[in-house]
């Protein structure tokens, strides 16, 4: 195997990570500042730094309590980490003192119902029996009077209707002989075609005045030259990208680099590019890594895939967990976390300018392979 033939790239430090982070949550973009601050507590899980950043960022009230513990464990005597701690018990106390049911003997006693009276009671009786017979008399008697008065009301009535008279017969005379209506003249026909008009003459009821606006010609705008194409501006290293419930991020240059050689049994038709990548699966379901996710681009404008099945083979080649988490072939659990993942791309040997590209990004990527290492080495 040849030797590098440049030296890898120093990566950006963490502190400007950190600080991309929490322009991030500044900016309303919690979901992005979890992500990168979920794949720095991997990087660099010894520092206490990133595991606040996730505390502050996280909606998961299990994922805040780790996170402090954690930054906690690594600097005990971190005021921030304390009193945030702190507050999170005092609210979980609060809620569980909230959602306890109220004291037993503190609950008003139930309302004695009212005893039904005997069955056997006897019913109230009406001490004024006479009464109200001579009242029901006399309202039956009232009665009958006012239909007496209704009927005689309507035979009055119906005796000063006048009845219809009969219409006037009218005079029949005879009618006078009216004189016999002429024939109508014919239309004289013309013997001679009518003059025409000269033709400036315009007749005086049809004479309207047009007004044509005479249009000054227009001087020919210069022509402005072609303004020249601007290269698009490279994502800076720690960008999250999101597309589709999935987030991907390049933490280091040097995690992208060219290799020279085969990859075990695999041989490239050109070189093989390798860019170990960090993948999170946002979704509520186990997925693998759509092939549309990862795209190298040449300056040329060409377009490379992943190689099939050379992830997993670079991961069998070498150890898991030191050159990468998963595999592109491999299930990704729902909500796993940011992941590393070596993608391989087979690209021809005059292929210059790459950039790895994510649908979520736009026509911006990261810039690969930059250096260059042997393939029996790795990243």
């Amino acid at each position: 195997m040849s030797q590098a033939r440049q030296a890898p790239v120093p990566g950006p430090d963490i502190e400007r990570l950190l600080v991309m982070a929490t322009d991030l949550a500044r900016g309303g973009n919690p979901g992005g500042a979890r992500t990168l601050f979920l794949a720095l507590t991997r990087e660099h899980p010894q520092d206490p730094r990133p595991w606040l950043g996730l505390a502050a960022a996280t909606a998961s009230t299990d994922e805040r309590r780790q996170a402090l513990e954690r930054a906690l464990a690594l600097d005990p005597a971190n005021q921030q980490a304390h009193q945030a701690l702190q507050r999170l018990v005092a609210r979980d106390a609060a809620t569980i003192a909230a959602l306890a049911p109220p004291d037993a003997a503190a609950a008003p006693a139930p309302r004695a119902l009212p005893v039904a009276a005997e069955e056997d009671a006897e019913p109230e009786r009406n001490p004024f029996p006479l009464l109200n017979l001579i009242m029901a008399g006399i309202i039956v008697l009232l009665l009958a009077a006012l239909g007496f008065v209704i009927g005689r009301a309507l035979l009055a009535g119906n005796q000063t209707i006048a009845a219809p008279t009969a219409p006037a017969r009218p005079t029949t005379r005879p009618a006078a002989s009216a004189p016999p209506l002429a024939p109508p003249s014919p239309l004289p026909t013309a013997t001679t075609p009518p003059t025409p008009l000269p033709p400036t003459a315009v007749p005086t009821s049809a004479a309207v005045a047009v007004v044509v606006p005479t249009v000054p010609e227009l001087a020919p705008s210069p022509t402005l030259p072609p303004a020249s194409p601007t290269a698009p501006i490279p994502l800076p290293l720690g960008t999250v990208v999101d597309y589709d419930g999935w987030s991907a991020t390049l933490l280091r240059p040097d995690y992208a680099v060219t290799l020279d050689g085969a990859i075990g049994d695999l041989r490239p038709a050109g070189r093989f590019v390798l860019a170990v990548v960090a993948v999170s699966n946002n979704g509520p379901t186990p997925r693998v890594i759509p092939p549309e996710l990862f795209v190298l681009r040449d300056s040329a404008g060409r377009s490379y895939s992943p190689v099939p099945g050379a992830s997993s083979a670079y991961l069998a080649l070498y150890q898991r967990a030191q050159r990468g988490d998963l595999a592109l072939e491999d299930s990704f659990a729902p909500g796993s976390g940011m992941r590393s993942v070596p993608l391989l791309f087979d690209v021809p040997p005059d292929a210059s300018g790459l950039q790895l590209l994510v649908p979520g990004a736009g026509p911006t990527g990261w810039p690969v392979g930059t250096s260059e290492i042997p393939s029996g080495t790795g990243p």
